[in-house]
């Protein structure tokens, strides 16, 4: 054991020495001068990059079937899964765009949900069950249940869909930026690439009225390359798609 220690010590003692001798001929060595600071306005690249172009083209599919969705869980509650889905499809198109037949459908389908509602409110008051009320009242009450639990399955759904397109399109958005304002900082020497101003969107306290505030990054000096790293976000999509360079 003690000449196991004695040779373990030499070996470590050199290594200790070397990396001392390399922290010194790295201290020694010039410390490069830092390059300028560049900005981006992000808000223009988010609006007229391409690939923020087809991010929100993407998730417009879900998102929309999302707002749909919404609208239709508020306006019903006492339909089948069947009717409710067929609901769906029937809100989805545009009131304009509607057929007679498709009006007709979906006043019939409103009308009874509507009835059903209100006959199960009137039981739900009722001072004198019966019987056959008591019968009538479960059978609504299933009916409601019933619509619950489908339009909770239908939401769930959709916004684990609407969340995957999110998530999906964010990491690729994200890393074409990344990548993008890598090069150009490169490409420019630059030390540092700020987004000029962030924007923070709210409602006032007390009004309740929207507010949008935007917050200055960089209040002075920096080189502005948002037409740059537009430039080459646009390259590199073209690139992709096989669009040749003009």
């Amino acid at each position: 054991m003690r000449n196991l220690r004695s040779s373990v010590v030499p070996v470590v003692s050199a290594a200790l020495a070397a990396l001392a001798a390399a922290a010194i001929v790295r201290a020694q060595e010039p410390t490069p001068t830092p390059g300028p600071i560049g900005t981006i306005e992000f808000y223009r690249i988010q609006d007229q990059a391409p690939q923020f172009v087809e991010a929100r083209k993407a998730i417009k599919d879900p998102g929309d079937e999302a707002a749909v969705l919404q609208r239709v869980c508020a306006i019903y509650s006492m339909l089948s899964p069947d009717q409710f889905d067929r609901a769906i499809a029937l809100e989805r198109t545009e009131e304009s765009e509607r057929t007679m037949d498709q009006r007709k459908e979906l006043d019939a389908l409103r009308a009874t949900d509507g009835e059903r509602a209100a006959r199960f409110r009137a039981l739900l008051q009722t001072d004198k069950p019966t019987p056959e009320t008591d019968a009538e009242f479960d059978g609504l009450r299933g009916t409601f249940d019933a619509c619950a639990e489908h339009k909770k399955t239908a939401s769930d759904d959709v916004q684990r869909r609407l969340d995957d397109a999110n998530a999906r399109t964010q990491q690729k958005v994200s890393a074409a930026l990344d990548a993008a304002v890598t090069k150009v900082a490169r490409e420019k020497d630059l030390a540092a690439v700020l987004q000029s101003s962030v924007r923070t969107v709210g409602r006032d306290l007390d009004t309740g009225v929207p507010v949008i505030e935007y917050h200055r990054i960089v209040h002075y000096g920096g080189a502005d390359v948002t037409d740059d790293v537009l430039a080459e976000l646009v390259k590199e999509n073209n690139a992709e798609r096989g669009v040749p360079e003009q």
